[in-house]
């Protein structure tokens, strides 16, 4: 009796741990494919459907470029304490150029964790 009380109680937990390990507090981003559903054409409102809200947008001469941004952080980045010296990240990034409220432009680009902290070889804006 005690060792099935014990089992149980051990297949239970172990259910749950497994059950809870699928759960998600973000919703999960793909900016590779969802950079396939934007067109020349395409209207800011469908962008923003599609892509959500950019991280960072900079205005130009002619109109404004928003530009989305996802993290990509190794095992051992995501440990707390231990992760500015040891781990990698990688970076997708999306620019969607815009004349009015038309994209004129959608680029993709993956980029290293040195070269998103280099702004001149991301073309990520300073803070504003």
């Amino acid at each position: 009796m005690k060792y099935t009380l014990s089992s149980i109680l051990c297949c239970l937990s172990l259910v749950m741990i497994l059950l809870n390990a699928g759960c998600s507090k973000e919703p999960i981003r793909h900016l590779s494919s969802d950079a396939g559903l934007i067109s020349q054409g395409t209207t800011k409102e469908d962008v923003r459907t599609f892509m959500g809200t950019p991280e960072f947008k900079k205005t130009t001469g002619t109109g404004e470029i928003w530009i989305f941004v996802q993290e990509h952080k190794s095992l051992l980045k995501k440990i707390p304490v231990l992760n500015w010296a040891f781990g990698s990240a990688s970076y997708d990034l999306v620019y969607i150029t815009f004349t009015g409220d038309i994209v004129t432009n959608c680029q993709y680009r993956a980029a290293s964790e040195k070269e998103y902290e280099d702004q001149a070889l991301s073309q990520k804006p300073s803070a504003e």
